[in-house]
């Protein structure tokens, strides 16, 4: 579900949806590319499973990093997937990150950027 639509500038009732999704025991997955770092988005406290920014528009910086929060609920069910990955090996990133490393090559100056803001 995108929570804010960046064209337009309206914002769903996220956590409306939110209910309805988990009521029918579904992963929550929200696009907040435009509303991270600028619109109040508790994850935890509305069920979201996994919340997608990225580092321009929310965050006010250059594109080119991701960022993702992941629930307990959706590491499981990416650990039960068959469907190979490469990109989307969260377990391969987490792994990684661990040990202070990354899988692709981070932009740097964007990651400075968000240190900052």
């Amino acid at each position: 579900i995108t929570h804010n639509e960046t064209s337009t500038g309206v914002t769903n009732r996220l956590q409306a949806l939110a209910d309805v999704v988990k009521r029918r025991q579904r992963l929550l997955i929200v696009d907040g590319v435009s509303s991270i770092g600028s619109i109040e988005l508790p994850v935890d406290g509305w069920g979201v499973d996994v919340a997608i920014t990225a580092s321009q528009k929310g965050w006010m910086l250059p594109p080119g990093v991701t960022m993702l929060s992941i629930s307990k609920a959706a590491w499981q069910r990416q650990a039960s997937a068959r469907a190979p990955r490469f990109y989307f090996d969260w377990a391969r990133a987490q792994k990684l990150q661990a040990k202070g490393m990354t899988f692709t090559t981070p932009a740097m100056s964007i990651l400075f950027g968000l240190r900052e803001s």
